[in-house]
C-alpha cells in the first residue's frame, strides 16, 4: 500500500513539474520564440500527415532558438543578468542584429 502511495506521489511531483516546466516554456517572458514556436505546431497538428509543409516553420523556430541560445551564451560570457533579456530588450537586440548582418 505505501509504495502504491509513494509513486502516487512521485508521479503528482512530476506531473507538478512538466506541467511548470511547460508553462515557463510557452510564456512569453521566459521563450522569446514562443511565437515560432505556436506558428510550428499549429502546422504540425493542421498537417500531422505531411511533416513537409511545416519545414519553413521548424527551420525557422530552430534559427530563432540558436539565435536566443547565442544571446544567453554571449551575456554569460559578459557576466549579464538576466541571461535572457527581458521582453522589452529583445526587438532592440534583434535590430542590432539585422544592422550588423546587412553590413556583413
Amino acid at each position: 500500500m505505501e509504495e502504491h502511495k509513494i509513486s502516487e506521489l512521485e508521479r503528482s511531483s512530476q506531473r507538478r513539474i512538466k506541467n511548470r516546466q511547460a508553462t515557463e516554456f510557452n510564456n512569453d517572458a521566459n521563450n522569446p520564440c514562443s511565437k515560432e514556436h505556436k506558428m510550428a505546431n499549429e502546422c504540425s497538428t493542421n498537417n500531422f500527415q505531411d511533416r513537409e509543409k511545416c519545414k519553413a516553420y521548424f527551420a525557422n523556430y530552430r534559427a530563432c532558438m540558436e539565435f536566443w541560445t547565442n544571446i544567453k551564451a554571449e551575456r554569460r560570457r559578459e557576466r549579464i543578468r538576466p541571461l535572457l533579456p527581458p521582453p522589452e530588450e529583445r526587438e532592440q537586440i534583434l535590430q542590432h542584429a539585422r544592422s550588423k548582418a546587412k553590413l556583413s
